[in-house]
């Protein structure tokens, strides 16, 4: 329009709207993009962050539900995620779980141990810091092989068995050994194999009878478990001297009696004799039967 001087003139504000933005820090977090909106214009808020290892606790400030006159900054609040690391020591000694914030360093246990077992590590490693979710980790093992050896002790030869821990074990024919009766091992042959080597030593009774010599002053005998059938006169004390040897060469018990009468074979079974020491002394007063066994 044009208008001619004197005339009257209305003037009218035109106003345009500013734009105006909102800027989100997720610290970080996943990227949120900023929202450039009029001013007064309605917002619609964006999906919450993520940050591995931690959960969204919020913004730092509510989101507008309208444009503000201002740009804006929105930082988001994280709070840090513990997390657990479980030991399946699978038979082994326990191992305590570790629990720790995210991202902490950790200190690997000492490794488990398990009865006839070789530990030979974990189905995997031991994160140096705690990652962002629960894990497991097993250990891994080697059975071990242990071996029982047979000591004979002079008998025939015995090979030793080698077997896997824990394996059962067949118990060999007994070892012979000439002029003597196996009557055992020092110990008992295991049914299944220990954790530990052994040696199991056999135990033999010789089976000879010992020989051996009854001495009464300056007389002597070698008849054991008889009666002395003839009589010794002495005019002093007389000492008696029994002496017994095997073909172990261990040393022989010696028992003896003291008595004024005959016994028969089934009256000594049951009589009460002494165990032989050292030489013992008789009275030239008296009248004795000597009995050796």
């Amino acid at each position: 329009d044009i208008y001619t001087a004197n005339e009257a003139l209305t003037l009218y504000p035109v106003w345009n709207t500013n734009k105006y933005t909102i800027t989100f820090d997720t610290a970080g977090g996943s990227k949120i993009d900023s929202i450039t909106q009029d001013y007064d214009t309605a917002i619609t808020a964006p999906a919450d962050p993520t940050r591995e290892g931690y959960t969204f606790i919020g913004w730092n400030k509510a989101i507008p539900a309208t444009m503000p006159a201002e740009n804006v900054t929105i930082t988001a609040q994280w709070k840090i995620n513990q997390y657990t690391i479980t030991f399946d020591t699978t038979g082994g000694s326990e191992i305590a779980p570790i629990t720790q914030d995210y991202g902490t360093e950790i200190t690997a246990p000492a490794n488990s141990t398990r009865e006839g077992y070789t530990f030979i590590g974990w189905d995997k490693a031991i994160p140096a810091t705690m990652p962002a979710e629960n894990v497991t980790i097993t250990a891994q093992w080697k059975i071990n092989q242990y071996t029982i050896k047979f000591d004979t002790a002079g008998g025939s030869e015995i090979a030793s068995i080698t077997h896997d821990y824990g394996t059962e074990i067949t118990a060999p024919a007994n070892p012979t050994r000439e002029g003597y009766t196996f009557v055992g091992w020092d110990k008992e042959i295991p049914a299944t194999m220990p954790a530990e080597n052994i040696t199991i030593t056999a135990q033999w009774k010789d089976a000879e009878k010992p020989t051996g010599e009854i001495s009464v002053g300056t007389s002597k005998w070698k008849t054991f478990l008889n009666n002395i059938t003839f009589g010794l006169f002495f005019n002093e004390t007389q000492t008696v001297t029994v002496t017994a040897s095997d073909n172990s060469g261990d040393d022989v018990k010696i028992e003896y009696l003291l008595l004024a009468k005959e016994l028969t074979e089934a009256e000594l079974a049951n009589a009460a004799f002494t165990v032989y020491t050292a030489p013992f002394d008789i009275d030239p007063d008296n009248e004795y039967i000597v009995y050796v066994r």
